[in-house]
């Protein structure tokens, strides 16, 4: 999805029934709102179905209410300043707030798993496992990611980089970046600019990069080789992680059962240090 919601709704509007445009009429009016109501909220402020309402999200490119409702959320938080986000957590009743944040993110990952495409998936497992350097990258909160998934890859084959970036600065370790290598990165709204950057000039190094994104990707989407879309809406003011740690899991585990002698070497390797070196008697 190139356009955000409201372009889309626009672009489309004069195709809509009479309740198609009812329901773009209040949605547009309270985009504010609409992301945190469920269906049958949703429906009954509009005064019409909640058949009507999913078809009007399929009308727009989604499987359903409920990825709509995360587009929303996903626009949202990259549009309202982090104190206006506050407002969505505290309309959480505190005895509903854990269960909130569990079916959230267990949505997220369903959310995910219908938008992933396995061949898509396949290919970046190839390429992360044939590259000469695997670079990982990640800024802000993302970097959190970064760190557990460069952790996971340095287990099982060798020439790892994670990219530190400490202080916000250009770092020399990418300055080695060339063809045959690969990027695993990690972008999500607010998108960072450094990671933008030092995404576009390893592309310009003809590095091949794997994106871990959110669903509604559309700005930065021209960065990846093989793009990975992740739902990463959460009830407060953060995005949730719970779905791309699942990709990562994922790819961790492809990895493994596709080079298993590899993978075994490794770790023989790895064993020994710990056993010789670094572990307690």
């Amino acid at each position: 999805m190139t356009k955000d919601f409201k372009d889309r709704v626009t672009s489309q509007y004069a195709t809509f029934t009479r309740s198609q445009k009812m329901v773009a009429d209040y949605i547009l009016q309270h985009m504010d709102s609409v992301p945190f109501c469920t269906l049958g909220d949703l429906a009954d402020k509009i005064g019409v179905s909640t058949t009507t309402v999913i078809r009007f999200a399929r009308s727009n490119g989604c499987e359903g209410y409920s990825e709509m409702q995360a587009v929303l959320q996903d626009e949202l938080r990259r549009k309202v300043s982090l104190p206006s986000r506050l407002d969505s957590i505290h309309a959480i009743p505190k005895d509903e707030l854990l269960s909130h944040t569990m079916h959230n993110d267990i949505s997220n990952i369903q959310r995910t798993m219908s938008s992933l495409s396995q061949d898509t998936l396949n290919d970046a497992v190839a390429a992360i496992a044939g590259a000469q350097n695997v670079y990982v990258l990640g800024m802000r909160t993302s970097y959190a990611l970064a760190y557990y998934t460069s952790i996971c890859l340095g287990q099982i084959r060798s020439n790892v980089r994670l990219v530190q970036a400490n202080g916000l600065i250009y770092p020399e370790e990418v300055l080695g970046a060339s063809a045959g290598d690969v990027c695993v990165a990690f972008l999500f709204p607010r998108y960072s600019k450094v990671t933008k950057t030092i995404l576009e000039w390893m592309r310009e190094q003809q590095v091949k990069v794997v994106l871990v994104t959110s669903t509604n990707c559309g700005a930065v989407e021209y960065l990846a080789d093989w793009l990975i879309p992740c739902s990463v809406s959460g009830v407060s003011l953060k995005n949730s992680y719970a779905a791309p740690m699942c990709v990562i899991n994922y790819l961790f585990a492809s990895l493994t059962q596709n080079n298993r002698e590899q993978t075994a070497d490794m770790l023989k390797k790895a064993e020994r240090l710990i056993r010789d070196n670094l572990g307690l008697n």
